[in-house]
């Protein structure tokens, strides 16, 4: 009878050590995939990021082009007209030309801030794009999920198994010891 009791109890408890092993793998197999699930959130997080700023430089692309054909065509229709009051007028000379060459001038200065505000914008993009790269570097969640070991249950079961057969040992013959292997228990088994 005491035989089949410490057996029960032996049995138990690997069942006990098998389960808990099954229940940890479980739980590591469940935190894995939530941590590439998050990850994968993130990645996608980034790309759609990605993607607005490419829309973005494709925006003022085109509003950069067709701000430089508005001053071009502004600045051509400004010498024409120009030219066309000059020669109504009869006038000719230094003053015509130079009057020209004030119209250049303001058209050029007009390109350069219109160039400038657009290299201004990319450069403003270049730092997002930076600024979601390292984002989704930084977001990406990189801690090791520890597994069960076989050998710890292994260990941790033979442990229990010895401490289960020790305790139905006459008291002189128990391996761990008069309390069964336990440290700081006064009570004796």
């Amino acid at each position: 009878m005491k035989n089949t009791l410490m057996l029960a109890q032996m049995g138990m408890s690997l069942a006990s050590s098998w389960g808990d092993f099954q229940t940890a793998s479980v739980q590591a197999d469940l935190q894995e995939r939530i941590q590439s699930y998050r990850n994968t959130m993130s990645k996608l997080s980034a790309a759609r990021s990605l993607n607005a700023v490419t829309v973005n430089e494709a925006r003022a692309g085109d509003a950069a082009t067709v701000a430089d054909v508005m001053i071009q065509k502004q600045s051509m229709q400004d010498q024409a007209q120009q030219e066309v009051d000059a020669a109504a007028a009869g006038v000719k000379g230094n003053s015509v030309e130079m009057a020209a060459r004030d119209l250049r001038a303001s058209a050029g200065r007009a390109r350069f801030a219109q160039k400038r505000q657009y290299h201004q914008q990319m450069s403003d993009m270049s730092n997002q794009r930076t600024s979601i790269a390292i984002g989704a570097i930084t977001n990406q969640d990189i801690q090791v999920i520890p597994r069960p070991s076989v050998g710890s249950m292994l260990l941790g079961a033979g442990t229990n198994l010895l401490s289960i057969y020790d305790s139905h040992q006459p008291e002189g013959s128990r391996l761990l010891g008069p309390n069964g292997g336990r440290v700081n228990d006064t009570e004796r088994l």
